[in-house]
C-alpha cells in the first residue's frame, strides 16, 4: 500500500533537524479483495498516517542515520500499524525514501 510521503520535525533537542520519507505499507492480503465481502474498499487513512506520525515525531535525527537506527524505526512503526490499525493487516513497512535535513 502506497502512503504519500510524510514531512515532520524530529525530536532533536535543538529542535532544526525534520524528516521527510516515503512509505509502502507491505499487507498480509490485498487491502481491496480483504474488504470486498464487507464492501468496505477504502483504507482507514487517517488513522494509518497518525499512527506513523506518532512515532516519527518522536525520534532523534543522530539515532535515524545509522542502518541500526533505520531498521529500529521500521519494527516501531510495524508494531505501531499493528496496534492501531490491526485490520490493515501490516507486515512489513518498506522506505521508497529517507532524508534528515537541517
Amino acid at each position: 500500500m502506497h502512503l504519500d510521503p510524510f514531512l515532520v520535525n524530529l525530536a532533536d533537542p535543538d529542535g532544526d533537524r525534520f524528516l521527510r520519507v516515503g512509505i509502502e505499507l507491505g499487507l498480509q492480503q490485498d487491502w481491496n479483495e480483504h474488504n470486498h465481502a464487507a464492501q468496505n474498499s477504502t483504507p482507514p487513512t487517517a488513522r494509518i498516517r497518525d499512527a506513523i506520525l506518532m512515532v516519527l515525531t518522536t525520534c532523534n535525527g543522530d539515532a535515524l542515520l545509522p542502518l541500526a537506527g533505520k531498521a529500529k524505526l521500521k519494527q516501531d512503526l510495524t508494531d505501531a500499524l499493528q496496534n492501531r490499525v490491526p485490520e490493515l493487516g501490516v507486515v512489513e513497512v518498506y522506505f521508497t525514501e529517507f532524508l534528515i535535513q537541517r
